[in-house]
């Protein structure tokens, strides 16, 4: 099986997401991880293709023009990959890696490492709290 990772944070960050890349090698799956382009560090061990995304966009301080970019992006470099199984890490990827699932006939899993409406960010954005309740609800 043919396994994407997506998250939009430094892959050197992610202890979670390379012990679940180091099991899937382990069992004889092919891997590949989309990531904030970094270094990938020690954890360039495994026998994974790492597909960077770059660090800042035009858009690099936020908002709705930073999330569109980044879904982007992850439609763009996820079309040209081969894959079975789409592993989403985060909430802001969600419909770029549901859309990936869903037009290529592949399955996806969704494995957010936090609750995201229950970020600080979205305490006095109750709009904003809404919407990502509601991409999470249909993806």
């Amino acid at each position: 099986m043919n396994i994407l990772h997506i998250t939009i944070n430094p892959i050197s960050l992610e202890r979670r997401i390379h012990n679940q890349i180091r099991t899937a090698v382990e069992h004889d799956h092919s891997v590949a991880v989309m990531y904030l382009k970094q270094d990938p560090g020690v954890y360039d061990q495994h026998q994974t293709e790492y597909i960077p995304l770059p660090l800042q966009t035009p858009f690099y301080k936020g908002g709705p023009l930073k999330f569109l970019h980044y879904n982007w992006l992850v439609l763009f470099k996820g079309w040209q990959t081969r894959f079975d199984l789409i592993h989403a890490h985060d909430l802001w990827i969600l419909p770029a890696a549901a859309i990936l699932a869903f037009f290529k006939k592949r399955s996806m899993l969704y494995d957010a490492h936090e609750f995201y409406r229950g970020l600080e960010i979205f305490t006095r954005r109750k709009f904003r709290k809404w919407m990502w309740a509601q991409v999470e609800k249909y993806c």
